[in-house]
């Protein structure tokens, strides 16, 4: 017969300022920090619910250790892996997202060229369009480019705490590993090895530093155009025509410094695709082999899997779908 279990009680209220996991908690506070408009070059921007993974640092986490008993605390744990599943998913939606951005920036930098991609060759070019429409179009286009690398600081942000909680959940899960390895050994062996997230998830702080610098640069690019934009809107007719040639030695190197600032925008990016596409499969591993583990603990001890094996799948579901939408998942098959 099976034994009778009372249900997992629900951890004590987070205590985020002084929880253990205090680092990662400022981690996605600090994420949450940075404000991003609704729209960067006319294309909406989806923004990322936090506040189940601010949960999660400011106290789940450090509340489990005190869970006596192995289910509950397998409980606890499924629900952790399925909100942090949920966020890894949202940002890969996010960052998939923002390829129409940088396509909608390309077009936008195409005929300002001879501008932003200013060189020494083309110097007569570029003189000959520079006039205050033109200098404002490209101030507009390095303020996109500009929250473009804030919204990839953001989600570089988020996935080094999905990383941080994946290798939390590893350490607090030490003894359900543990027990399920002496009766079905491979299941608990796969599902530590995929906790492992260090290849999924590799130069994420090279990524982070590369964004910070590039953010850098174009806010001190855009603060040295917009003074002399300003003065210029402040001339009459005459005045006007001929403020662009006296003030265009002040532009010059900053339209120079722009191309090399785009170019490794346009790298970032790549490499946040890869560490975001790499985070959200191995997100979905993480789940996957979890709920096998959970489903054998349960099985051993002789009881039914707590709410199911779907209990928290909703919880564990990305609202922020990529471009081409959601792949169709295979369902959850628990190993006999």
């Amino acid at each position: 017969p099976k034994k009778k279990k009372k249900p997992p009680q629900q951890p004590p209220p987070p205590h985020p300022r002084n929880s253990i996991n205090m680092g990662l908690f400022e981690m996605i506070e600090n994420a949450s920090g940075i404000d991003l408009p609704d729209q960067i070059a006319g294309i909406d921007i989806p923004k990322p619910d936090l506040g189940d993974l601010m949960h999660i640092a400011g106290g789940v986490l450090s509340n489990i250790d005190g869970i006596d008993d192995i289910i509950e605390k397998a409980t606890q744990v499924r629900e952790i892996v399925a909100c942090t599943r949920k966020t890894a998913g949202d940002c890969w939606g996010v960052i998939d997202r923002a390829q129409d951005v940088y396509d909608s920036v390309g077009g936008k930098i195409e005929p300002l060229e001879p501008l932003l991609k200013m060189d020494i060759s083309r110097l007569p070019e570029a003189v000959s369009m520079f006039n205050k429409d033109t200098l404002d179009a490209c101030i507009a286009v390095m303020g996109d480019v500009l929250d473009l690398g804030k919204l990839l600081q953001k989600m570089s942000d988020v996935l080094a705490a999905v990383k941080a909680i994946f290798e939390k959940v590893m350490e607090v899960s030490g003894d359900i590993i543990e027990q399920v390895s002496g009766f079905f050994q491979d299941v608990a062996e796969d599902f530590a090895a995929t906790l492992h997230l260090e290849s999924a998830l590799d130069g994420i702080q090279d990524l982070w530093e590369n964004l910070c610098q590039i953010i850098s640069e174009l806010s001190d690019i855009s603060s040295s155009l917009s003074p002399v934009l300003e003065a210029w809107e402040d001339q009459n007719w005459f005045g006007a025509a001929t403020f662009g040639i006296s003030h265009f030695d002040e532009v010059k190197d900053a339209f120079m410094r722009f191309w090399p600032a785009w170019e490794n925008c346009q790298g970032q990016y790549s490499k946040s695709r890869d560490i975001g596409e790499n985070a959200w499969g191995r997100a979905k591993s993480i789940y996957t082999k979890y709920k096998q583990v959970l489903n054998q603990l349960c099985k051993y001890t002789g009881i039914d899997v707590p709410g199911g094996h779907d209990a928290v799948d909703e919880k564990a579901m990305p609202t922020i779908a990529p471009r081409g939408g959601f792949e169709i998942e295979e369902p959850f098959e628990p190993i006999d």
